[in-house]
């Protein structure tokens, strides 16, 4: 046998597991508050009872970048594995799974929506009081007051700036996780 031969399965075993790894080192190539990698799906929601939780959910989330390098796919993907797990949750921010984007994803009254680097350009002055509650505080809800209308500013998942003004529970969600995003607690802050 020549040396080809011998050397065959150590190469092939040795190019398996570089790409393995540079597989593995891009797909979680996503900023995290905790600076660790998490594997992907169904993510553990970040509680404001745990001191680690709570001082994630403390941090403003930053601007998602289209030209780096992480999959927003991905991203995307977790937020809607991790939110359809939870039978009660409307809504979900990059920041309750550990990510630092400003992303967040609704289950809205007619379809769902992703929102990326969101902004509420302006909101409306009528205040509506309704429970609410949070996947990040499990079973605590509270009355709150909302804004009845919010006109955003969003990018989709291939970068085209879009604005929409949002009325009733839609605003409501939408609300409440820009609090997440900007590092306010939702319920008391």
């Amino acid at each position: 046998m020549g040396g080809f031969e011998k050397s065959c399965p150590f190469f092939i075993l040795f190019l398996d597991t570089v790409i393995y790894n540079v597989i593995y080192k891009v797909r979680y190539n996503i900023l995290t508050f905790s600076g660790g990698i998490q594997p992907m799906a169904i993510r553990q929601i970040v509680q404001y009872e745990d001191s680690e939780g709570s001082k994630a959910l403390a941090k403003a989330s930053v601007k998602f970048d289209f030209n780096s390098d992480v999959y927003l796919d991905y991203i995307l993907e977790d937020l809607w594995d991790s939110l359809d797990a939870h039978e009660t949750g409307v809504g979900l921010a990059g920041v309750q799974i550990d990510i630092a984007y400003r992303i967040f994803v609704m289950k809205g009254e007619k379809r769902r929506r992703e929102f990326i680097n969101p902004v509420i350009l302006k909101k409306s002055t009528t205040i509506v009081k309704d429970n609410e509650g949070c996947l990040s505080r499990p079973g605590v809800e509270k009355i709150r007051g909302r804004c009845d209308s919010v006109l955003l500013q969003w990018q989709n998942c291939k970068g085209k700036t879009c604005r929409k003004v949002f009325r009733g529970l839609e605003a409501r969600i939408i609300q409440h996780e820009m609090d997440h995003l900007n590092g306010k607690d939702c319920l008391y802050g």
